[in-house]
């Protein structure tokens, strides 16, 4: 949300620059944009498609502690490129994937601005559905995924059975992770 033209409300405590930090107004105004511009207008100030795949990739994924995660934005990195000040989603750490079976597809798409704004597009609503589609394709074509987990799932599995710190989603919340539970 844009909270208002100083800096400071978001630097250092919402986003903790890595590299450049000459221009922290400039986030604060992309911020504002983002809340305030024509949502037809928004690929000027960001990469549309790129969040857009990104959020699709996470509905597939289950992934719930990212871009549109349970608990707000969480786990990218928001990076502007010098020539046009457009600014890209890059995310990490998706070990929230995977959670849940059952996972709905416009889940959390309204908790935060960006991809509640981005939706109301028309266009955009359907660059991410068929996003969506070919993900579930590309994850189900031939048992892909399946396969993929049969074939990584014996090269970690004694690690995490040696994980004293495992984790594992137990109903709504995080809690610790029993070997049982990891094979699950």
């Amino acid at each position: 949300e844009y909270l208002g033209p100083a800096p400071e409300l978001y630097l250092p405590a919402i986003f903790d620059p890595k590299t450049d930090n000459t221009d922290p107004a400039g986030l604060a105004e992309l911020i504002r944009l983002i809340n305030q511009a024509p949502a037809d207008e928004l690929g000027k100030y960001i990469d549309v498609n790129d969040v857009l795949l990104h959020a699709a990739a996470e509905t597939a994924l289950a992934n719930w502690d990212g871009l549109i995660g349970t608990n707000g934005l969480r786990n990218f990195y928001l990076y502007r490129r010098s020539s046009s000040r457009q600014a890209l989603l890059l995310g990490w750490d998706m070990d929230a994937a995977f959670t849940d079976y059952y996972w709905p597809l416009f889940d959390n798409l309204n908790n935060n601005i960006l991809t509640t704004r981005l939706l109301t597009v028309p266009s955009n609503r359907q660059r991410f559905l068929e996003a969506l589609d070919d993900a579930a394709h590309a994850m189900g074509d031939d048992n892909w995924l399946a396969n993929e987990i049969e074939r990584v799932y014996p090269l970690i599995q004694q690690a995490a059975y040696t994980d004293p710190y495992k984790l594992c989603r137990v109903g709504p919340d995080i809690g610790p992770c029993t070997n049982a539970m990891f094979d699950l």
